[in-house]
């Protein structure tokens, strides 16, 4: 089919099937004003809906031209073979077409009066443009954002490509970052888990799918959806040297639709989720069917509450909460008497728990009042004594621990597979709580690192014999900070 602009294109149809404005409007679940003002020229429908509206729209033109039999009479004006099988994808393709060329033949004029095209070079030239165009953009931006990366994670890290992700407010509501992660680089240096780790913790507010694109990542590009696209040359030596720009809409249409990820299937190694027990209720089961486990918390001690402490719980939670909540401490009781258990916290951690009583459990957020802080800690003691499986350590993330800032996302492993949790405190927006490793070569190296974390001169871990003699030693300080933070 010939292209022409969209207007014409869309109206000729309307023309050829008689169908009525309301009809199609309702169909494609829009109001008949902007079937009206696409169909007039007075309007382009948006580029990021455009994929779904031209299917719809090209659906439900073949099947009315199907229905009123003039398949044969619609080929032939169209320009068509008369022996097409697929009639709602030519229209659609037919549609596309015309979008494209309407977009190639506009005057765009962005209210910031931006360059379409611009070049820059130079390691202070291409501070000052990130600066501007990711930085400052991305504090206007609203709504949900997309950011895709061909590119690897390590490379940019090195070029201080992520600093640039600082703002004081994100404004929009979800900004998905979609990146290369480089194993076999991660692997041969283990400590560069603590770096990846850095950059989670401290961007809570975006979420981030790591991909294995080692076949693209050459490719070097930076995609924000409907926005900009950057292509840069990176040296290894010497970061960024050269970058190009353009906030083209055709050339934007089309660099998405090239190189959009989920279109060229590739495999996510971690990715983001509301919680996995959302997407797979099964996920929690699977996840506590053995009897092995190591845990890193940051976001308090959930783990080895008191039967008194749920109980309290449950008075203040909604009644569809019940079910969960007491599943989850049978669960726990059970798995907990003869389970080995590894639990790990930073000082930071275990102190702001003390202080506040704040616990993350599940999708639930709860703060324990003196008494049952008390009532955990003596729980946690009693519970350690029965079983002597369990351990407990505390982690100083001081200057020489990589990621010495205050941690906010913790890692819970049961030795097969292994998640992220964001602390919910820190999440200003939309974002999701939780990571999800996908990939098990990346869950044996993420937990290699935390496990490596016990040979730091750094941590020390406890037996229930010391660990009741410490608190026995320090229970006037540990009541003194429940009595100011009360």
């Amino acid at each position: 089919m010939p292209s022409e602009t969209y207007a014409s294109a869309l109206k000729k149809i309307i023309k050829f099937t008689k169908i009525k404005f309301t009809y199609l409007a309702e169909h494609i679940g829009y109001d008949v004003s902007y079937i009206s003002k696409w169909s007039s020229g007075a309007k382009l429908p948006s580029s990021r809906a455009i994929d779904r509206i031209n299917t719809e729209i090209g659906v439900y033109f073949a099947n009315s031209i199907l229905r009123q039999e003039k398949k044969e009479l619609f080929c032939k004006m169209f320009v068509l073979p008369a022996d097409t099988k697929d009639l709602a994808f030519e229209i659609t393709q037919y549609l596309n077409n015309a979008y494209r060329a309407t977009l190639q033949t506009q005057q765009v004029h962005t209210s910031e009066n931006r360059s379409t095209v611009r070049m820059v070079t130079g390691n202070h030239n291409i501070s000052q443009f990130f600066s501007e165009i990711l930085q400052k953009r991305l504090h206007t931006l609203t709504g949900e954002q997309e950011l895709i990366i061909y590119g690897e994670f390590f490379s940019l890290y090195d070029a201080g490509f992520w600093s640039y992700l600082d703002t004081p407010t994100l404004v929009c509501s979800r900004m998905k970052i979609q990146v290369g992660l480089n194993l076999d680089r991660l692997e041969k240096n283990p400590q560069e888990v603590a770096t990846l780790y850095m950059i989670l913790n401290k961007y809570l507010n975006y979420d981030f799918t790591f991909y294995d694109m080692h076949d693209m990542e050459d490719a070097c590009l930076i995609i924000l959806k409907n926005e900009f696209v950057i292509q840069y040359a990176i040296q290894s030596s010497q970061g960024i040297t050269l970058c190009t720009y353009t906030d083209t809409p055709v050339a934007l249409h089309d660099i998405y639709e090239r190189f959009c990820i989920q279109k060229l299937n590739k495999k996510a190694l971690l990715t983001t989720l509301t919680s996995p027990w959302s997407i797979d209720s099964g996920y929690r089961s699977a996840f506590y069917a053995t009897y092995k486990f190591f845990f890193f918390l940051t976001n308090g001690l959930e783990y080895l509450l008191p039967s008194s402490v749920f109980d309290d719980m449950m008075k203040q939670l909604p009644p569809e909460k019940f079910f969960s909540i007491e599943r989850l401490r049978i669960t726990w009781e059970e798995l907990l008497n003869k389970a080995e258990l590894h639990i790990m916290m930073p000082t930071t951690s275990l102190m702001r728990y003390l202080e506040t009583g704040y616990i993350d459990l599940t999708d639930i957020e709860y703060k324990m009042n003196v008494d049952e802080r008390k009532a955990h800690i003596a729980n946690v003691l009693a519970t350690m004594k029965k079983n002597p499986k369990i351990t407990a350590g505390v982690i100083n993330l001081s200057s020489k621990i990589p990621f010495y800032q205050e941690a906010n996302l913790s890692f819970y492993s049961n030795y097969k597979t292994s998640f992220f949790k964001k602390n919910p405190q820190h999440i200003q927006n939309e974002s999701n709580p939780f990571y999800v490793i996908l990939a098990p070569r990346l869950h044996a190296i993420l937990l290699n690192f935390f496990q490596q974390l016990k040979e730091s001169s750094q941590y020390r871990e406890y037996s229930q014999e010391e660990l009741s003699q410490k608190y026995t030693v320090y229970t006037p300080l540990i009541e003194k900070i429940f009595s100011l933070h009360s």
